[in-house]
């Protein structure tokens, strides 16, 4: 509760900058965390990835560290990608389709990976409680698409190339 209060601050600070993902792994206990059970398998597989063992745990841009100092050097750093349009799109009516394109504003390596994430901006509800007396959670991440992996991109893409990447829930 108390690391929830200081990232919220945090981010309430007004940096503009900064896209919170609140993933809830399940441990230390006691109980079963509703929002882990929701969706095991890609929250344990991006707590395995980055080798968190204990909760409360905070990355900043995949870092760990002061929250403060870690966000006013990745921030310094310019962008790598410009994200061009995020749609939500209709078709198959039966699921959440989502198109991302983005453009490279440098070379992007080969083997670097887009993660989409499904996100739900305020979970209100008692039956989530938290063994801490918590009841209000804030970006949730529900889904990975196309899962925890990711799309990963082989090989390199060039400055000012673009790519676009359709998955569906």
């Amino acid at each position: 509760k108390v690391a929830n209060q200081a990232i919220n601050t945090f981010l309430n600070s007004g940096t503009g900058e900064v896209i919170k993902l609140e993933y809830h792994v399940g441990f230390p206990g006691p109980g079963e965390d509703p929002l882990y059970l929701n969706n095991q398998a890609d929250i344990g597989a991006r707590a395995a990835y980055y080798g968190v063992a204990k909760a409360p745990t905070s990355f900043v841009n995949a870092r760990l560290g002061n929250l403060l100092s870690t966000f006013q050097k990745e921030t310094l750093k310019a962008a790598r990608v410009r994200f061009d349009t995020i749609q939500m799109l209709n078709n198959p009516s039966d699921k959440l389709n989502v198109r991302v394109k983005f453009t490279a504003k440098q070379i992007i390596p080969a083997n670097s990976t887009l993660h989409i994430a499904i996100v739900e901006n305020l979970i209100d509800n008692p039956k989530a409680i938290g063994t801490n007396g918590e009841t209000s959670f804030t970006h949730v991440v529900r889904k990975l698409l196309p899962d925890a992996v990711g799309t990963n991109f082989s090989m390199p893409i060039l400055k000012d190339s673009s790519k676009t990447v359709n998955v569906s829930w």
